[in-house]
């Protein structure tokens, strides 16, 4: 109905626009425009982005069911995560700055995954600053791609890092922190040349260190379990290449446990290694993840 001038009461504008609004609101494909994103992500940056159904999350995320996300590396893809249900989220305010911030959280190779990354503009580097945080995963997931031989460790891993990275396909440069504790689990097939370890379960293995061109400061390394006792720190040179040739230059205090099955004293007694007062044997731990050696 019109007024008497014959114009549009500006009531009726206001009520036409916010039908407008709630019709784009409702019926905008937003889940179309999230997987149009993720494919731009994969095609600028190289991660690989895989699941079974995706669904918009309001008011900037997406939830992927059946998620898959593969890191290119120096070496090769690598993956990063697996699980039932991954919700990705978008700060809106961050799309008008430098960076843009994502926080993510989801289930995990039989655990609980979160963390936040803020990607510096553009994202095809993948540079930025990013933190993880993990809850009783599955560390035999996680780690299968880089067993040596039949060597396998199982357990529930705990922990969280910080990264700051210059470009996501050069991880080994990366600078940052983390600090992880694996629960009640086993080692099996584990080869020391100079130490006949057995297979053996564990209670607690601890460890944090700080990252910093190429180099892993460990600061505190942790082991207790049926066969010894042991703490260890020191550093571990990188290999890009592949991380199994690692350098190892580390510190070890060793002390067996009732019943010694590796039979550490003889062993020690070989090196002419001396206990100290707690019942500890120094060692010396080099060569590299694929080759160790304690002397």
């Amino acid at each position: 109905m019109r007024n008497p001038s014959g114009r549009v009461p500006i009531l009726y504008l206001i009520y036409g626009l916010v039908l407008f609004c709630v019709l784009v609101a409702v019926f905008f494909p937003y889940s179309r425009l999230a997987a149009t994103v993720l494919r731009r992500i994969e095609k600028q940056t190289g991660i690989q982005v895989s699941y079974r159904d995706l669904a918009y999350v309001f008011p900037a995320g997406c939830r992927l069911e059946r998620a898959q996300i593969a890191v290119p590396t120096q070496v090769g893809k690598i993956h990063a995560y697996k699980g039932e249900e991954l919700t990705l989220k978008v700060s809106p305010l961050s799309l008008f700055r430098k960076n843009i911030r994502v926080r993510f959280e989801g289930d995990g190779y039989g655990g609980g995954i979160a963390g936040k990354a803020a990607l510096a503009l553009p994202v095809g580097s993948g540079a930025g600053a990013y933190r993880l945080q993990v809850d009783g995963v599955d560390v035999r997931e996680i780690l299968a791609p880089f067993y040596l031989r039949n060597f396998k460790l199982t357990g529930a891993l705990t922990g969280e890092a910080d990264l700051a990275l210059s470009d996501l396909k050069d991880l080994v440069a990366a600078s940052g922190k983390m600090d992880a504790t694996l629960h009640d689990g086993e080692v099996r097939n584990i080869y020391v040349r100079g130490l006949d370890l057995p297979d053996f379960a564990f209670k607690v293995i601890r460890a944090n260190g700080l990252l910093d061109s190429g180099t892993l400061q460990l600061r505190e390394c942790h082991i207790d379990s049926e066969v010894l006792l042991a703490d260890m720190d020191g550093e571990i040179r990188l290999n890009p290449r592949d991380l199994r040739d690692s350098q190892l230059n580390m510190k070890a205090r060793l002390r067996p446990q009732p019943g010694d099955p590796a039979n550490l004293h003889s062993v020690a007694a070989l090196f002419g290694k001396i206990p100290d007062v707690e019942g500890y044997y120094p060692f010396r731990l080099f060569g590299t993840f694929r080759q160790p050696e304690v002397q």
